[in-house]
């Protein structure tokens, strides 16, 4: 494709550092593009209607529709022009249609990067073009992205992609397509209190019977059965004192383990279980969690909201917000002092 006489010759590599896209997540980006556009220098242009790649879809359709015919075709040549004439005219406005619809996933995928880059570590990982087997899967439902909307949900799915390789298999790329509006706007809303994969109740609010159905059979939720919680777990500090922490990824609240707790029945911030303070969450599956990375991004607001919470809880007692180092540390946003793992008990859930 490199050498398509079509192409106009724009520098790819500028063109993507020119958008913070470097190292293997460029070579995933122009792979991936060059699959559906034919080439990323003419999505760069981005003409739809007048496109190098529609013009190019339009000679390959031709030759196609000359193959797969065949015989027949030849035969009817000069028998029946109208109908070749027809055949032709549906077949080129599928291939057209579809072209235009990968140009516009294609072009959305490269503005969503060009927003939110990859990281230093997501730059690097991973390899250096996506999985065949994803892009097959992939260019069928961009085929028939016809509607604005459509076109968003696949080009921010590439985009994904090409930032996580490996992150939407061909059962979460089933699931994109299959979720209906409503249980999508559902879980949308439910996300924007996503801590890791954890929807802490307090924040969201116990969803309806119905609801609950819907994502479960939808495969974005774990059937929450009787309940379920993520527990704090306990970690001693330089000092010698011990705190009650927990996780979510690299952010984490905690608050002192001497100082006590006493939490209200019926409860949505608080519970326990097996002694140590718990909080009421539902827990989303692989494929919701990797559905989610194409959702906007969670603020820090969450984990402020859920302290809050929890201070509301805990009265007196100080409930502060952590971060994790690089070093495995946590460290309180609020205050210096340093929390580290304790005992293999106080290993996250």
């Amino acid at each position: 494709m490199r050498n398509d006489p079509l192409d106009k010759g724009v520098s790819i590599s500028a063109e993507l550092t020119e958008s913070g896209v470097t190292a293997k997540a460029e070579s995933r980006t122009v792979s991936a593009i060059d699959r559906l556009v034919g080439s990323i220098a003419d999505l760069l242009g981005f003409k739809m209607e007048h496109g190098p790649a529609i013009e190019r879809a339009k000679t390959e359709a031709e030759t196609k529709v000359i193959e797969a015919t065949g015989e027949y075709l030849a035969n009817q040549i000069g028998k029946d022009e109208a109908l070749t004439k027809r055949a032709l005219e549906k077949y080129l406005g599928n291939v057209v249609r579809a072209q235009e619809n990968k140009e516009a996933v294609a072009h959305i995928a490269i503005t969503d990067l060009r927003e939110t880059p990859p990281t230093d570590d997501e730059e690097n990982t991973g390899e250096a073009s996506l999985n065949p087997e994803f892009m097959d899967r992939f260019e069928s439902y961009a085929d028939s992205a016809s509607t604005e909307e459509l076109r968003a949900k696949w080009g921010r799915v590439l985009a994904a992609e090409i930032r996580q390789p490996g992150t939407f298999s061909n059962k979460v790329l089933r699931v994109v397509d299959e979720i209906d509006h409503t249980t999508a706007h559902l879980f949308t809303a439910l996300c924007e209190h996503r801590l890791s994969r954890f929807i802490p109740k307090c924040l969201a609010d116990e969803l309806t019977a119905p609801q609950l159905a819907d994502l479960v059979s939808a495969e974005l939720i774990i059937e929450p059965g009787l309940g379920q919680a993520t527990k704090f777990n306990e970690y001693g500090a330089p000092d010698g004192s011990k705190a009650w922490l927990v996780p979510f990824d690299d952010v984490g609240i905690g608050f002192q383990k001497e100082r006590g707790f006493n939490l209200r029945s019926k409860s949505l911030t608080l519970v326990t279980s097996e002694g140590a303070p718990a909080i009421p969450v539902y827990v989303l599956t692989s494929v919701g969690v990797a559905i989610s990375k194409i959702l906007p991004k969670v603020s820090s607001h969450s984990i402020e909201a859920l302290r809050d919470h929890v201070q509301s809880e805990l009265g007196s007692n100080p409930v502060l917000i952590y971060r994790r180092t690089k070093n495995g540390m946590w460290v309180a946003v609020e205050v210096e002092s340093e929390i580290h793992e304790g005992a293999a008990e106080t290993r996250a859930d």
